[in-house]
């Protein structure tokens, strides 16, 4: 959506109650001709928030804050002008024209909209159900060892999937809704040998994944199977599929709990998962909240600052999050957001640290967090090399973290900071940081490379990638050639007897409803799919079931040669009850075969 004509704007401001739309946060009472409340932007024991209806505006004489119906949405819910504008238009049904687009679309696309969001809020009232309900028992006895209490898994609205293949999708037509609206936003996957669909979200604990107006746009559902089972369920996290109201990179889980505790406590806490965030809350941390299993964004970021003045990055205390740290560091920094960094200690995260200490110890690990630069200088300057070779490097890393400040005098300051601490003048520190500047610019320019021209990495000679299973790959590529016989695999149960990551990646694609394609960069197997190699089989089903027969008896046969060679380890050790194990194992494998 670009610029909205100025006519829209004003029908807006026009036909938006703002007494309504406060109200749906907010409990006012009529106060003469104003109305009254408490503020939603700080702490407060009298009301001192006022709206006047007539003016279309609201001040609190605690805080200031002040403004208009769009001022309040962007406030509130953290969204810009452009967003807030089409929320309030949606809601009271006002059309904002777009170019290259004509209203009826326009319309159609809020309803279908509409739809969805209908939709996740049916499947959240199922996965709830089946949480609290006599077949929950597993996913209630997994938040119970994680300390998750029933307050927070209600304000969360935790759910489960249950293990069947149609329960939610049985539930949805029993309703009387649209089951190609559940397809679209990734609740269920259309069969592919045969009409009907079966569930995306089997045998997990499911988290709805709110915006700030209370919407479920998606779901993260976190497997519950363990062993030999979860290799057979696939991924430990499954995230709904991108759709028209699912953006991942835009959206923070745990977002609208979080929301009011940003404005009484005046930061936000950013962890790595959704069970970090459920923990925190659990034990008085509210105001934490993550991304949805990636690296932080500039969207994220941006809604961030617009909610909260300062954010206190809370990473694991490991080498990997170190470097993830400072990727988040730089993504705030450029959108201008104050940070502070909470280092924990090594090999803890947040739940691990409060499991052992409870929230007393991390409440010590927040206050004493450091400003960003101040972390910055101990952590890459501190354990830096100081050979000349290490000095260039520790620069080029500064660089990458100043650039990112764009307010001249607060680059100034930190310009200064590092000068202190680096024990040079600030002249000196500069000309390096020039230098730095400099090569990172060169270096992203030869990374992109000129049209038609290739990097000196592209033409680095690659080093070979090991060809994946004859067998396994001709199945990949059945299927490839064959989606609808993908039913066929699962009853096979393919997934668990792929031992090439590379497959087991493009058969999770599959499983998805992602072309296999998409997730492969190896070329030799790329070429095989293309190849349509399979193509012309008489009988593809046939040649299916005969490729996975083969492939589960060469796994069996592998099988027994491992644990022959367990069993003969156990007999030089001496080990007569494992050795007796390993042979029943052996007699049953066995069984299998004959």
């Amino acid at each position: 959506m670009g610029l909205i004509p100025d006519d829209t704007i004003a029908e807006i401001r026009a036909r938006a109650d703002i007494v309504a739309v406060i109200g749906r946060h907010v409990e006012l009472k009529k106060a003469g001709r104003n109305h009254k409340g408490l503020c939603p932007f700080h702490q407060e024991n009298s009301p001192s928030f006022n709206v006047n209806t007539d003016k279309g505006f609201y001040y609190c004489f605690g805080c200031q804050q002040k403004g208009d119906v769009f001022s309040f949405v962007m406030e509130f819910e953290g969204k810009s002008f452009v967003e807030a504008a089409e929320s309030l238009a949606h809601m009271l049904g006002i059309l904002i024209p777009e170019t290259n687009s004509s209203q009826e679309s326009t319309a159609l696309r809020h309803s279908e909209k509409s739809k969805m969001l209908e939709i996740n809020k049916l499947a959240s009232e199922f996965f709830r159900g089946q949480l609290l309900g006599a077949g929950g028992q597993k996913a209630r006895d997994y938040l119970d060892t994680r300390g998750i209490g029933s307050e927070q898994s209600e304000t969360f609205q935790l759910g489960f999937a249950p293990a069947e293949w149609r329960a939610l999708g049985d539930f949805i037509e029993a309703r009387g809704a649209d089951i190609r609206v559940a397809e679209q936003v990734g609740l269920v996957i259309k069969q592919p040998n045969k009409s009907g669909h079966y569930d995306r979200f089997r045998d997990r604990l499911m988290c709805p994944i709110f915006q700030t107006s209370g919407d479920i746009v998606g779901f993260s559902g976190r497997l519950l199977a363990t062993g030999q089972e979860a290799d057979k369920a696939g991924a430990k996290y499954i995230n709904s599929p991108e759709s028209a109201i699912y953006k991942k990179s835009k959206l923070l889980y745990g977002i609208l709990q979080a929301r009011d505790a940003f404005r009484s406590e005046e930061h936000a806490i950013l962890v790595e998962g959704n069970f970090d965030v459920v923990r925190l809350h659990e034990h008085g941390f509210k105001q934490t909240v993550a991304p949805l299993g990636t690296a932080l964004t500039d969207a994220q970021a941006l809604q961030l600052k617009r909610l909260t003045g300062q954010v206190y990055l809370l990473y694991d205390g490991d080498r990997a999050e170190r470097a993830a740290t400072l990727k988040g560091l730089q993504t705030l920094l450029s959108q201008e957001v104050s940070v502070k960094i909470a280092t924990l200690p090594l090999g803890e995260d947040p739940d691990s640290l409060i499991g052992k200490e409870g929230p007393e110890a991390l409440k010590r690990i927040l206050a004493r967090a450091q400003p960003a630069i101040e972390y910055f200088i101990h952590e890459v300057w501190v354990h830096a090399d100081r050979s000349a070779e290490g000095r260039a490097k520790t620069l080029e890393e500064s660089a990458q973290v100043l650039r990112y400040i764009k307010e001249p005098t607060q680059r100034d300051f930190a310009i200064g900071t590092f000068a202190t601490a680096l024990g040079v003048d600030e002249a000196t520190l500069r000309r390096g940081l020039r230098r730095a500047f400099q090569s990172f610019r060169d270096k992203s320019q030869m990374h992109r490379g000129t049209p038609g021209e290739k990097t000196p990495e592209q033409n680095a000679p690659q080093r070979p990638q090991k060809p994946p299973p004859g067998l396994q790959l001709d199945i990949i590529c059945i299927l490839a050639e064959f989606p609808e016989l993908l039913g066929v695999a699962e009853e096979g149960d393919v997934f668990s007897n792929l031992s090439d990551t590379r497959l087991r990646e493009m058969y999770e694609a599959a499983r998805e409803g992602k072309p296999m394609l998409s997730v492969t960069s190896d070329p030799n197997i790329a070429k095989a799919l293309l190849s349509g190699a399979f193509a012309g089989v008489e009988s593809p089903r046939h040649c299916l079931e005969e490729s996975i027969s083969t492939l589960k008896r060469e796994g069996r046969t592998r099988k027994l040669r491992e644990l022959q060679v367990q069993v003969e380890e156990a007999g030089r050790r001496r080990d007569s009850d494992l050795e007796r194990q390993l042979v029943s194992e052996i007699i049953a494998i066995r069984k299998q075969v004959d």
